[in-house]
């Protein structure tokens, strides 16, 4: 996304939470907003009617009435969506979303990791795993754990500032390179 959009989306963002308060609240707020985007994302023709930047907005707005009337979601977030709607930029909602977590995450001390692997980590290992990042950042870790068939063997463990690739693959790379330079 351009970088014009994720300014606008880091505005919307540093809104939200600063009307929206409590902890509780704004977890249940970023799950809601994760399934709303997932649910327009699906691929139906509602979504991609108000996830695009054509259509009537007075007709967006009508839909999403009729929608939010029917699913329990909290005032807070269903402004938001409106807003949005209005404002004609529902197409940044899953970066808008991703702001709102980063901020609040950074804002109550976690820090955010994503484990990738070739396969499935089984919960002791998650576990395990989740123990040594936070006895390592010295702080609550919000460990995702996603499986990419691509890598082979091993982990690539990422987070906003930094990637930190364990995986094989890079492993018989670095090794390529010293033969290369010997």
């Amino acid at each position: 996304m351009s970088n014009s959009y994720s300014k606008i989306a880091q505005s919307y963002s540093k809104a939200f939470l600063q009307v929206n308060s409590g902890v509780k609240s704004l977890q249940s707020s970023i799950e809601q907003l994760k399934a709303i985007f997932d649910a327009f994302n699906s691929g139906n023709e509602i979504g991609k009617l108000l996830l695009s930047n054509f259509g009537a907005i007075k007709e967006k707005s009508s839909l999403w009435q009729k929608i939010s009337s029917d699913i329990p979601i909290n005032i807070d977030v269903s402004s938001l969506i409106t807003l949005m709607i209005q404002n004609n930029r529902l197409n940044i909602l899953n970066e808008v979303t991703h702001y709102i977590e980063k901020y609040f995450n950074e804002s109550n001390g976690f820090t955010t990791i994503t484990v990738e692997s070739s396969c499935n980590i089984d919960n002791t290992t998650k576990d395990s795993l989740q123990s040594t990042f936070e006895n390592m950042f010295q702080s609550k870790v919000i460990a995702k754990f996603k499986t990419d068939q691509s890598i082979i063997g091993g982990l690539i463990i990422s987070s906003d500032e930094y990637i930190v690739d364990l995986s094989l693959q890079r492993k018989l790379k670095n090794l390529k390179q010293v033969f290369k330079i010997s």
